[in-house]
């Protein structure tokens, strides 16, 4: 199933269970997608994976920072800071987060492939890994999972 469907899905299951929260949020993340099919000049029932995944991880991505923002001041916020929970968790739910041992195995395939040995081989590894990577792949974590494999030596 792709975003594009799981997202109609959920908009579908908000509105029959009457969740205006969800109903709300995946409007939201539709319109996102429909603006940016149409500034490529593309039709907006397009079904482009790579536009839904990209809307929906950048979306996550900037909310986690936000939650990470109101976790650290501690200052009130509790509404906007489960509001915040509740996009990422429905964002997961569209777009599931890459586990640790596929990075690991993807980053190790592209260490072999490069040829790369020793950690001066960092940078062209994340750069490679990075190119063809899903838009929710953190830098940080490809960078934590290079380093380990490029000094273990593995590949």
């Amino acid at each position: 199933m792709t975003t594009k469907e799981k997202l109609d899905s959920a908009l579908i299951e908000a509105i029959q269970q009457n969740d205006t929260k969800a109903k709300n949020f995946a409007r939201r993340l539709r319109s996102k997608a429909t603006e940016s099919l149409l500034s490529r000049g593309l039709v907006p029932d397009t079904d482009d994976e790579p536009t839904y995944l990209k809307i929906v991880a950048v979306h996550r991505k900037s909310v986690a920072k936000a939650l990470a923002g109101l976790e650290k001041n501690k200052k009130g916020g509790d509404d906007l800071a489960g509001e915040c929970r509740f996009e990422i968790a429905f964002c997961d739910r569209l777009v599931p987060p890459i586990p640790g041992l596929e990075l690991r195995s993807l980053v190790a395939k592209k260490i072999a492939e490069l040829s790369a040995v020793g950690a001066g081989q960092l940078e062209r590894v994340v750069r490679a890994v990075m190119d063809g990577a899903r838009p929710d792949l953190e830098t940080a974590d490809v960078v934590r999972v290079a380093r380990e494999l490029l000094e273990q030596g593995a590949a």
